[in-house]
């Protein structure tokens, strides 16, 4: 369970911080 928070944690952290930069590669995320 606390690998699969971590992926989702890294996950969600990942995808935020693409959007901040503004890269098109956030909308691959999802």
């Amino acid at each position: 369970m606390n690998f699969l928070i971590f992926l989702l944690s890294t996950d969600y952290i990942l995808s935020h911080s693409f959007i901040c930069l503004g890269l098109p590669t956030s909308t691959s995320f999802g």
